[in-house]
């Protein structure tokens, strides 16, 4: 996802749900001279971020109501959206936060309909636990790929949609005002305008077949 990132000397980096600054480190790796915030909001993280992080401004935040101190160059969020609900109303957001040429690059996993998932949803329904877990049973949080292309191309100037068989959607977009990457495991890169079919919209990537 971050190799996609079409940008080569951004000045403000924010990376959303930064957890104990992983991919933050890869962020300073790509982007040595650029402000670096990571974000996330569990305190444990961010302590660990600190202690073993790269430099950085590490702020303790929810990302539904997150604002960032000034329009970003890349707002880069790995893993992170799949536990935030309404994406209907959180992607249009993100994408609103990004300066004008800025990115927005996103990956989440899209494996929810594998055997193993579909067992612990009727595991979870299925026992005296039921009504306990009934609330972290989510039957689809990430939706389709087209779903994401026809919700942001509206905003973008450039939008990338793929699907790897590793199954994790990924999305990078360039709105009319910023650049959108949107990561689950598929793929389309277009530029300003909205393809007329899902074959020049979507494609799979079996870089892992």
């Amino acid at each position: 996802l971050l190799g996609r990132v079409p940008l080569d000397a951004p000045r403000l980096v924010i990376d959303l749900g930064c957890g104990p600054g992983n991919s933050t480190a890869l962020l300073a790796a790509r982007w040595p001279d650029a402000r670096l915030i990571g974000v996330d909001s569990a305190p444990t993280m961010l302590e660990r971020a600190r202690r073993d992080g790269p430099p950085a401004e590490w702020v303790a935040a929810d990302v539904r109501t997150y604002a960032p101190p000034e329009p970003p160059d890349v707002l880069f969020s790995n893993a992170l959206l799949q536990w935030v609900p309404d994406h209907a109303a959180i992607f249009p957001r993100l994408i609103g936060m990004v300066r004008p040429g800025g990115v927005l690059a996103v990956q989440m996993p899209c494996n929810f309909g594998a055997p193993s998932h579909q067992l612990l949803r009727r595991t979870a329904r299925g026992g005296p636990w039921a009504a306990t877990v009934a609330d972290l049973v989510r039957e689809a949080p990430v939706a389709a790929p087209d779903w994401y292309y026809d919700l942001l191309a509206p905003f973008c100037a450039d939008l990338d949609v793929w699907k790897r068989s590793m199954k994790k959607l990924k999305m990078f977009a360039r709105s009319h005002n910023a650049t959108v990457l949107f990561g689950h495991d598929y793929g389309v890169c277009h530029e300003g305008h909205t393809p007329s079919n899902n074959e020049t919209r979507i494609r799979e990537d079996r870089l892992y077949d």
